[in-house]
């Protein structure tokens, strides 16, 4: 989805990996609308059904299979991130997205289709070298 002002000039663009139809109980996408946390890794935005952020959690390599393999951004969160919203999250990324393999993958895929080269300007960091926060 590409938001516009008044003149449709392009002002950002969302990707949604997780929607509401999806019924996961979280929403997850990339933006081009934001600046950069301060290692510039690729990274997503989770959201409670109603759109109310929960935080920004880091894209890794590999698919987080258990909740402590998550990686969070920790200025963008306030109190500790609840453990059902890291639950949702880990349970969606596993789940299979037909020809994209699972869910994690398909969110690379979005993450890197918001530059025009397709490829992610900065590579998916592994989870063992991405602080553990939340």
């Amino acid at each position: 989805m590409i938001i516009t002002n008044e003149d449709k000039k392009p002002i950002y663009e969302l990707s949604y990996a997780c929607t509401k139809k999806d019924q996961k109980g979280i929403l997850v996408f990339v933006s081009t609308d934001e600046q950069p946390h301060t290692k510039g890794y690729p990274h997503a935005h989770l959201q409670e059904m109603n759109e109310k952020p929960i935080c920004i959690f880091f894209i890794t390599e590999e698919t987080p299979l258990k909740k402590h393999h998550l990686r969070f951004v920790k200025e963008t969160f306030d109190s500790p991130i609840p453990s059902v919203f890291k639950q949702k999250l880990i349970d969606w990324a596993k789940e299979s997205k037909n020809e994209h393999g699972n869910n994690w993958e398909y969110l690379k895929e979005r993450w890197a289709n918001l530059y025009s080269s397709g490829v992610s300007p900065t590579p998916f960091q592994k989870i063992k070298d991405i602080e553990i926060v939340g």
